[in-house]
């Protein structure tokens, strides 16, 4: 009796060490993904006032939409990005954001959301990417016009279709019933679920499949 209760009392120690340490996962502060997943990933330092406050987006759409909800016309004090170049190997670097080159508006990038946009250390890794992801090449003051754009007045223009914004496209009778994985990136086209909840991959919202 006493080792299944000692077992029971490790069993249970075991899943509540687990479930602190997933509390304790860095999220994109907008939109909820596992910061530590995404290929395009951001922390932000932003002054105000006295005070430096740190920030982590999944991408830079993210970072733009918060700023500009909580902050208004705020340059962050310091900004790094994943080196999309270094995402997947086991030397994942974050490189001065503001010194980077960019792919903007690229293919889908898997486990980041539109408008996709990769960042890299020095103009020829983005021009070799370039070949394979697509998108314009810039830097990142161009990163910043072209974000504002797709944000702004020109994205109807453009036919620029933004990730944090889910609209309904239509779709049959039996998707009403089926929660997906709000990620546009193709991360978690595997899950689905018959309730909402969060995506137990990347960490975001779980929603209608017709809502998607």
């Amino acid at each position: 009796m006493r080792l299944v209760l000692t077992a029971m009392a490790m069993a249970l120690a075991m899943a509540s060490l687990a479930m602190a340490e997933e509390q304790e996962r860095p999220v994109c502060e907008n939109c909820g993904m596992f910061w530590d997943v995404s290929p395009t990933a951001v922390e932000a330092a932003i002054e105000v006032e006295d005070e430096t406050v740190t920030h982590r987006f999944e991408c830079l759409g993210c970072l733009h939409d918060y700023v500009h909800e909580y902050y208004g016309e705020v340059q962050p004090k310091t900004l790094s990005i994943v080196d999309y170049s270094t995402f997947g190997t086991e030397d994942v670097r974050m490189i001065d954001a503001f010194k980077a080159y960019y792919l903007f508006d690229t293919e889908r990038i898997k486990g980041s959301m539109a408008p996709y946009t990769a960042a890299f250390a020095d103009e020829d890794n983005a021009a070799a990417a370039q070949e394979t992801l697509g998108g314009e090449l810039v830097d990142f003051m161009g990163m910043q016009a072209l974000m504002m754009k797709h944000k702004g007045d020109g994205e109807e223009e453009a036919g620029l279709e933004s990730g944090h914004e889910h609209q309904s496209q239509g779709s049959d009778a039996q998707d009403e019933d089926v929660y997906v994985c709000s990620c546009t990136g193709g991360c978690c086209d595997n899950i689905s679920s018959d309730q909402p909840g969060t995506c137990p991959q990347c960490g975001m919202a779980l929603v209608k499949k017709s809502e998607k």
